[in-house]
C-alpha cells in the first residue's frame, strides 16, 4: 500500500528521464496499475492459503472426533469385559454335607 502512495514520487523522478508530461501520466498510470495488481495478487493468494487451512482444520476436527469415539468405544467394551461377573452359588451351597 505504501508504494500505491509512493507512485507520484516515482514518477516525478521518472519525469526526469523523459520529457514530454504524457509519458509521465502514462508511467504512473502503469506503474500504479501494475503495483495494484500485484497486490491484488497477494491479497487473492492469501485468502486462498487462509482458506485451505481452514479446510485442513475442519478435516482435523473430524478425524480427532472419530478417534475420540473410537477410543472412548473401546474404553467401554474394555470395561464391559473385565467387569466381575455376578456370584453365582454352587449347586448344593448351604448344605450339610454329611
Amino acid at each position: 500500500m505504501v508504494l500505491l502512495v509512493l507512485v507520484k514520487p516515482l514518477a516525478g523522478l521518472v519525469s526526469l528521464l523523459w520529457i514530454t508530461e504524457g509519458a509521465k501520466d502514462t508511467f504512473q498510470r502503469a506503474l500504479s496499475g501494475t503495483i495494484g495488481a500485484a497486490l491484488a495478487y497477494v491479497m487473492v493468494r492469501i485468502w486462498q492459503i487462509v482458506g485451505s487451512d481452514l479446510g485442513l482444520l475442519d478435516k482435523q476436527v473430524h478425524f480427532m472426533v472419530r478417534a475420540v469415539h473410537r477410543k472412548a468405544r473401546a474404553k467401554e467394551e474394555a470395561e464391559a469385559e473385565a467387569a466381575p461377573m455376578a456370584f453365582k452359588t454352587p449347586e448344593g451351597y448351604g448344605q450339610r454335607l454329611q
